[in-house]
Order: C-alpha cells, then sequence, then structure tokens
C-alpha cells in the first residue's frame, strides 16, 4: 500500500471510529508525520477538536478546514471514501518508517548543499558528526514506545520494590469486580470502604481491608444523587461516632472523596452496535479525566457502562479493556459493582457467581463476594431465622497477588450502614446473637 493511500486510511478511521483516536496518539503519530499537505492539515483539525472536546466526524472536521480556509474537496472525498482500517498500529509504523526516511533525505541533501556552496576545503568530520547528531535526533522524535523486556538475572538477584495495594490483595492499576446479589448492601459496602480509603488520617479502616490511603471516587449511573446523599449521610453519621465525634477525619474525606451521580445521562463507555463511536469516545474522555491522580475509582453497576452482550466472553472482555486502558494510563484501580447469578446468593466463595460471562471475573484481578446468611449458616450460628437477612458475608475469593483472605461478617443496621461483626458457633443450636467488630 502506497504511503498515500495509508494516510487516507488512518485519517478515514479517525473520522469513522474516532474511539481509536486516544489508541493512535499512543503511538505518537503527529501531524509532521504526514507526506500529503492536506491530510496533514486534516490531522490537525481533528486534533483540534479533540482538545476542545467536540465531535469528530465528517462534518465537524470539514467546518473547521473550511474556517482555515485549507478545505480540499477532492482530497477530502478520497478520505470519506476509502474503508477504514482494524489495526492501525501497523500501517502507523509504516507512515513514521516513511516520514523518518524523508527527514533523513533531507538532511542528506543539506549537508551536500553545503559543502557545495563552501569557497573553502570544509573539514569532512565535521560534516559527518552534524548529519549524525540530526539522525539521531530524528531517531528519538519518532521513537515508538517499546515495551521493557525483564532482566532476569537482575530480578532474581535484586529486590523487587512492593506492590502497590489499595486494600490487601488489590493492588493500584488493576481492576477488581464486586459481586452480590441485590439489596446485600454492595453500594454501602463500596461506599465505606471508599470514606475509609479516602480518610488519610488513617483512623477508620474498614474490615481491615484498608492498605494505602488517598483520593478516591465513585461514580454510579444507578441511584439518584437524592439517594447517594441519603446514603452518604447515613455512612457519614455513623463514622462520625465511631472516631468521637473528631471533625478533622470528616473533613479529610471531604477533600480526598469525589462522589457523582450520572443517573440519566446514558454514560456507555463501550457500545459493540453502535456506528457512532462520539458518545462513548466522550465519556471515555470523562472518566479518563475522572481517575486522574485518584487511588481508586468505584463504578456502580458495571452494567450500566455499557451495552455489550453480558454472555459474550468477547464483548465482556473488551468492555473490560476499556477500563484497564485507562487503569493502566492513569495508575487508578477500578472497582466494577456487579450482580450475581441466583447461585450466588448462597455461595459468595464462588468466582463464577458473577452474572454473565466468565470473561467478567477472569479478566480481573481482584474480587470481593457479597452473600447474605444463608439457612444453613443460620443454623452454624445461632442466628435466628427472622434476622437471618440482615447478616452478610464478606469474602474475596480472588486475589491475585497474596495470600487468601479471612472472610468477615456485617449486619446491616440502621439507615442500611454495615457494621462489621464476629460471629461464634452455636453450642447445639441455641442463639448466640452477635459480637460487635473492635
Amino acid at each position: 500500500m502506497k504511503i498515500i493511500n495509508i494516510e487516507r486510511a488512518i485519517l478515514s478511521t479517525l473520522i469513522f471510529e474516532p474511539s481509536t483516536l486516544d489508541d493512535i496518539l499512543d503511538l505518537d503519530l503527529k501531524s509532521s508525520d504526514f507526506y500529503h499537505p492536506f491530510y496533514k492539515t486534516v490531522f490537525e483539525a481533528i486534533m483540534k477538536l479533540k482538545t476542545t472536546d467536540k465531535p469528530i466526524d465528517e462534518e465537524f472536521v470539514k467546518n473547521v478546514l473550511v474556517k482555515n480556509n485549507q478545505f480540499d474537496e477532492v482530497a477530502f472525498v478520497d478520505i470519506l471514501s476509502t474503508t477504514p482500517i482494524s489495526n492501525p498500529a501497523i500501517y502507523i509504523e509504516q507512515i513514521k518508517e516513511h516520514s523518518k526516511t524523508r527527514q533523513i533525505e533531507s538532511v542528506l541533501l543539506d549537508a551536500r548543499k553545503q559543502i557545495s556552496e563552501q569557497d573553502i576545503d570544509i573539514n569532512p568530520t565535521i560534516i559527518l558528526a552534524n548529519i549524525k547528531q540530526k539522525i539521531e535526533q530524528i531517531e528519538q522524535q519518532q521513537k515508538i514506545d517499546t515495551y521493557p523486556k525483564i532482566n532476569i538475572f537482575d530480578t532474581i538477584f535484586q529486590e523487587p520494590e512492593n506492590l502497590d495495594f489499595i486494600l490487601k490483595g488489590f493492588e493500584a492499576g488493576t481492576i477488581g469486580i464486586l459481586t452480590g446479589q441485590g439489596n446485600t448492601g454492595k453500594g454501602f459496602l463500596s461506599l465505606m470502604l471508599s470514606f475509609a480509603i479516602a480518610d488519610t488520617t488513617e483512623k477508620l479502616n474498614f474490615l481491615d481491608l484498608i492498605v494505602n490511603r488517598g483520593k478516591v471516587g465513585f461514580l454510579t449511573a444507578e441511584d439518584k444523587e437524592s439517594v447517594l446523599r441519603y446514603r452518604v449521610h447515613n455512612i457519614g453519621q455513623y463514622l462520625y461516632r465511631a472516631v468521637g465525634g473528631d471533625n478533622s477525619v470528616i473533613s479529610n474525606i471531604n477533600e480526598n472523596l469525589e462522589i457523582v451521580s450520572l443517573y440519566g445521562t446514558g454514560i456507555k463507555i463501550y457500545e459493540p452496535n453502535s456506528k457512532n463511536n462520539y458518545t462513548t469516545s466522550k465519556w471515555i474522555s470523562y472518566l479518563t479525566r475522572f481517575a486522574e491522580n485518584k487511588k481508586l475509582v468505584v463504578i456502580d453497576t458495571l452494567r450500566r457502562f455499557h451495552t455489550a452482550e453480558e454472555n459474550s466472553s468477547g464483548e465482556m472482555s473488551e468492555t473490560l479493556n476499556v477500563f484497564e486502558k485507562i487503569s493502566k494510563k492513569t495508575g487508578t484501580a477500578f472497582l466494577l459493582i456487579h450482580h450475581t447469578n441466583k447461585a450466588g446468593a448462597k455461595a459468595s466463595d464462588e468466582q463464577t457467581s458473577s452474572r454473565g460471562s466468565s470473561a467478567i471475573i477472569d479478566n480481573a484481578r481482584y474480587q470481593i463476594a457479597m452473600a447474605t446468611m444463608s439457612k444453613e449458616q443460620c443454623v452454624r450460628y445461632g442466628i435466628q431465622e427472622e434476622d437471618r437477612k440482615w447478616y452478610v458475608q464478606v469474602d474475596i475469593p480472588k486475589a491475585n497477588y497474596t495470600k487468601p483472605i479471612p472472610k468477615k461478617w456485617v449486619k446491616r443496621i440502621e439507615g442500611g450502614v454495615l457494621e462489621e461483626v464476629i460471629l461464634e458457633e452455636a453450642v447445639e443450636g441455641k442463639y448466640n446473637g452477635r459480637k460487635k467488630a473492635k
């Protein structure tokens, strides 16, 4: 494929599939890499639309070019009539290689011109040194990010850096899943963990899971702001009493925790059957900005953030891949709230208990599973049957980077708040009640 055709195909891909722009920019493509002058201006127009947070499509690109007196109708139609490509990375490498060759040829021509115009002898060593320096600069400018190999010898004999955990077993920059049936308290659990991580005074440590603290974001597309306010009020009042009425703790959390309701906005970061990728591209950009400089972002719930078929392994892998890319770019961990299937209501320790494709759990590095107390557990711990629904087991069946973590019990108290409790096995089935965890 000729370089002109390749440049045309890349621009066609950006116009008709703008969600690919971030991936293409990750390959360090610049307007100066384009050979065709008009194609260079088209790429610059696309970049201007991105920086001003405007849609990237045929009409908006055309308007920018017309406004700048740069529009070439014939050349623009050539771009629009070119089929978008599915593997732009290969072709971008060719564009950059061609650009590098042109720049090197320009350096050599300049050197030849310099020699021919001089009336006196020129030291060839100086000329060669200048050429070498300019070519090295070109190589550096054209360098595409490479993925470093692990030095096996050094890795074996040098102590590695400690993993950066947010929760026990949950590393920064990875994806975790919080699963549970409806009405088990997933929203309250995730909010209470968010409060504790945001507490840099270190006076809160919910379920003894907190390892690192800092800024946290909580995004819900499932609940209205009024519901969020209700939950935050109840949790805040409970924690305020737990720290002895220390206002500084609440002020600290207020500085570090950002809670936003996206209810009714139609947020979608992956729509496999959509012909208009501008919407998903816009939301991906929003989510990326929201995640920057945060330790953790909670997504409530995963189902609300995509239109993929939950039983499709491929589509759900692609959905989680969007979060992985943002996580890698920002260094932020994502905790995605997801509903379990019916079997999951009986066994919190099943990794396969989440609804839909197993790819949801397989692609995550961490899982918290919640399950209401079963009838068998009710007998084991001597809990009265009518009280069983108030007790929820919190398990971490998947934590790839640490040893197994003990299961915990929480009790749903007034206002929906979860309070950790320690249960002891009953003697001959007698009611034992519970002890509040310290």
